[in-house]
């Protein structure tokens, strides 16, 4: 009984396996035309383009992109959960090691995004030029 319970504690507290192979977080690549744009990202995180920044895989995400003498472009980036091979890799992980009729770490990594990936990603951003004529008048 002690073991059983031992067991059963041990396997709440562990991770989903896409939580421990992929993390949560993803590396955001962002490439703008003109390069050296001001990039800010709803969660805070600034930069200047081209850039790479850490961000969660979960929840809604925008970026802003400015630049002087260009109309600023904002680009919502979504989070989306991955289907393929490697999804099915850490899903199955969840079923061998989180016990089978509904797996703990399923619910590890749906809570915590593991499963998610930003989209797009790479984001690449082309800001339009002002006119003479709207400059002037800013």
């Amino acid at each position: 009984m002690k073991f059983t319970f031992a067991f059963l504690f041990l396997v709440l507290l562990m991770p989903g396996c896409a939580t421990v192979v992929r993390g949560t977080t993803e590396t955001l690549v962002i490439e703008t035309s003109p390069a050296n744009a001001q990039v800010s990202l709803s969660n805070g995180l600034t930069c200047f383009s081209p850039c790479s920044l850490t961000v969660k895989r979960k929840g809604p995400l925008e970026v802003t992109v400015e630049k002087e003498g260009y109309e600023s472009a904002v680009v919502a980036v979504g989070s989306y959960a991955e289907t393929g091979l490697k999804q099915t890799a850490a899903h199955a992980g969840n079923w061998l090691f989180g016990g089978g009729v509904i797996p703990v770490g399923l619910g590890v990594d749906i809570a915590t995004g593991a499963m998610n990936n930003r989209t797009p990603n790479p984001l690449f951003v082309e800001l339009v030029a002002l006119s003479a004529a709207e400059e002037s008048v800013q």
